[in-house]
């Protein structure tokens, strides 16, 4: 199941306890519910919980590799890109493109997208630029309310050809800290 089926999900929040998380094998996350309970995964109350809120019966299953559809990547977005959609539908919270690293320096908006096949160093992490990330019905979808706008989704398709922000695999282990040095290359 995901945010498209069942949009409620993302009144929902997750997070790893403090400290270094392992990529390998992470530990099992703490899942937060819209009205502030507070369930660790291997909770026998959260598959109830999560059923009773959104409404279907839910089974859990762990998948560590990050993203089903592009295994062992990170979506890198960009702010003038988002600046840029931000100027055509007025403000828009950036935590509605689910991005794993967002990247703001001196860039054209949209430069991203012709980028494919380069790499980028963000701090001490090397990430090989694998395509634009073309976007589905899931931004459209406010991360605090789930509230949707629609004109998100349409004004990528006729203005950018669906695509926000660009896909990367990382190229080894590394830290990626606030504030770090970014680099384009190759």
């Amino acid at each position: 199941m995901t945010v498209r089926q069942c949009p409620r999900m993302l009144l929902w929040s997750a997070r790893y306890g403090d400290g270094e998380v392992p990529l390998d094998d992470p530990p099992a996350p703490m899942l937060t519910a819209p009205d502030g309970r507070a369930f660790m995964w291997d909770d026998p109350d959260l598959p109830a919980a999560l059923a009773g809120d959104l409404g279907r019966e839910v089974t859990l299953r762990r998948d560590p590799q990050l993203m089903q559809d592009l295994p062992r990547s990170l979506l890198i977005t960009f702010g003038a890109s988002h600046r840029d959609v931000e100027a055509a539908l007025g403000p828009l919270d950036p935590l509605r493109w689910r991005t794993n690293v967002h990247v703001e320096g001196e860039l054209p908006a949209f430069a991203e997208v012709s980028w494919e096949g380069r790499r980028l160093r963000v701090g001490e992490a090397e990430l090989e630029l694998l395509h634009p990330c073309e976007r589905c019905v899931i931004p459209t979808r406010d991360p605090g309310t789930a509230a949707r706008k629609p004109e998100l989704l349409r004004w990528l398709h006729h203005e950018r050809s669906t695509l926000f922000g660009i896909n990367a695999r990382p190229l080894g282990h590394a830290e990626i800290r606030v504030g770090a040095d970014v680099e384009l290359y190759a």
